[in-house]
């Protein structure tokens, strides 16, 4: 399975306070037209990378909104809900599901909301095609270019 950087919110991103994904993707001025979302081909992927300390919940929401920032009339298209701690481990599947087809705002990107304080993990989050190949997949090399 291959990922496309251009495809991940956060890769192993550091989550220990609330926070947007490190990665927002930027579909452009038209997006309310095309790309992600007006199809069922695009899914939604995030795999907890390490395991979650000291905190108490973790909650993820797909988010999409006018400004890169997503506080600008922000969408919300899959909301988690509290994850908790004791399910926050290493190669955890958190989410694993299809964007329906849905007209989404310029920028989209995941909210990390944090309950608590968390003193250590990551998530490995993006969007992809082939959703089996994820669920599947919990070993990641790095490091190839084309």
């Amino acid at each position: 399975m291959l990922f496309d950087t251009q495809s991940l919110f956060s890769d192993s991103q550091l989550i220990t306070t609330t926070a947007n994904s490190s990665n927002v993707i930027d579909q452009g001025p038209n997006a309310m037209t095309g790309l992600i979302g007006q199809t069922s081909q695009g899914a939604l992927f995030v795999r907890c990378m390490q395991t979650f300390a000291s905190g108490v919940s973790l909650r993820i929401q797909l988010v999409s909104s006018d400004t890169a920032d997503l506080l600008t009339n922000p969408l919300t298209h899959f909301d988690s809900g509290a994850i908790p701690l004791a399910n926050l481990t290493a190669k955890s599947m958190l989410a694993a599901t299809r964007i329906p087809p849905q007209r989404l705002r310029r920028y989209l990107g995941l909210m990390y909301t944090v309950v608590g304080t968390m003193t250590a993990g990551s998530i490995l989050a993006g969007i992809a095609e082939d959703l089996p190949s994820v669920l599947t997949t919990d070993q990641f090399a790095k490091g190839f270019s084309v």
